[in-house]
């Protein structure tokens, strides 16, 4: 529960200037949205900074001639500032007494600070391009880099529950009928044989002027079927997925970007491919060199960097080496460990330049998910601006 304890400063319809009398102004944790699914404290969600929200703020408002209005609802509250160092679904704990923003709009002002601090990042960028020192232009291109990198794995991992509200800077018009139509499509488009699984969002000039490009986002494994489809393109079998995939890369073309995670990883390979785009791609499975011309696609010239999480369990299966064989190990025993001796001789790697990401978790699975992914991302991102700031003074 947020509470505010400042004293009412305003007066009584009769203009009395008596003192202020304190009253509280509270919001509510029970009905907060987006908070932990999976860890609690006291039989209760945890919060996660920057995406908890309460929904609503109680206490009194402004009311008729500089009087009050009590219990009424207003707006929503959300945490202000957090735990500097532990993590929560990749997002910052917040603590007890945590300063909190009642009554306001948190999309309106998401939307103002993330144009601020993305302004803020170009202008370090910038200013460790410009550096005479080595290892900070280094620095500065990777911090470049990543700062795309993460807008991309936002994307994919919103597609796993597209319910929620989409990425801060973004709007997901895979359901909107005329946004589509610009780029040629109906929502039945990007259906396919996964509906929902793949999403079109379009950027907002508002945060990010016109820096970013609009982005088709595959979702990645999540049941059987799921698998059955990775492992039949692997070994060059017939895949609905990947042919729904060729198909939009060949109708969108080098218009949009493309990105996802595990098989969206592939996925979103297949149609940068096929469109001769970028792509962005995360622990993504491999792509067999005969798919996208085995679904009436043209293999064009493809920029596709492809993150992966270190000894993150599906590129260990993929590709050979004493790593790879650890990881399935680990997530199957010895039969993992013998299968993967055999697997990695078919099954192909992710295509595209290799970025690897530190991990956060300690076993190969949980390294293959999004939030290891993203915290990946941003401990890079953190050391860069670290760099960058002590070199330059330039400071965000």
């Amino acid at each position: 529960m947020a509470v505010s304890c400042a004293p009412d400063v305003c007066r009584t319809p009769m203009g009395s200037s008596t003192p202020p009398v304190p009253y509280n102004v509270v919001s509510r944790l029970e009905p907060a949205l987006d908070a932990s699914e999976d860890v609690h404290a006291n039989d209760g969600r945890v919060q996660k900074h920057a995406a908890t929200v309460m929904p609503t703020t109680e206490g009194d408002e402004p009311g008729s001639a500089k009087g009050v209005v009590s219990g009424t609802v207003g707006q929503q509250s959300w945490s202000q500032t957090h735990s500097p160092s532990v993590l929560v679904n990749a997002h910052p704990v917040v603590r007890h007494d945590d300063l909190a923003q009642m009554n306001g709009d948190k999309a309106a002002q998401d939307k103002a600070d993330k144009r601020a601090r993305y302004n803020c990042r170009k202008e370090q960028i910038e200013a460790g391009k410009n550096s005479d020192d080595p290892a900070t232009r280094e620095a500065a291109a990777r911090f470049e880099r990543n700062t795309i990198a993460a807008e991309k794995a936002a994307l994919s991992g919103h597609t796993y529950d597209p319910s929620k509200p989409a990425p801060t800077g973004w709007r997901d018009i895979s359901d909107d009928p005329e946004a589509l139509a610009r780029y040629g499509l109906t929502p039945g488009d990007l259906d396919g044989s996964r509906p929902g699984a793949t999403r079109l969002y379009e950027p907002d000039p508002d945060v990010f002027g016109g820096d970013m490009r609009p982005t088709v986002a595959f979702r990645g494994t999540e049941n059987g079927a799921d698998w059955q489809n990775n492992f039949a393109q692997g070994l060059n079998m017939d895949s609905p997925y990947y042919r729904d995939a060729v198909r939009v890369g060949n109708t969108l073309g080098n218009s949009v970007d493309y990105t996802g995670h595990s098989l969206g990883g592939g996925l979103a390979s297949a149609a940068a491919t096929a469109g001769g785009s970028r792509g962005w791609t995360f622990n993504a499975a491999g792509l067999n060199p005969g798919t996208v011309t085995g679904y009436g696609g043209t293999e064009r010239p493809a920029d596709i960097a492809a993150y992966r999480v270190q000894d993150e369990v599906l590129t260990g299966f993929q590709e050979q080496g004493w790593k790879g064989t650890l990881a399935a190990w680990a997530a199957g025993g010895l039969w993992g460990a013998l299968a993967k001796v055999g697997l990695s001789a078919v099954m192909p790697d992710a295509v595209g330049t290799k970025h690897e990401l530190p991990a956060s978790s300690l076993d190969p699975y949980n390294r293959h998910l999004m939030p290891d992914v993203i915290n990946g991302i941003e401990k890079q991102k953190q050391a860069d601006q670290r760099k960058i700031a002590e070199k330059t003074g330039k400071r965000c």
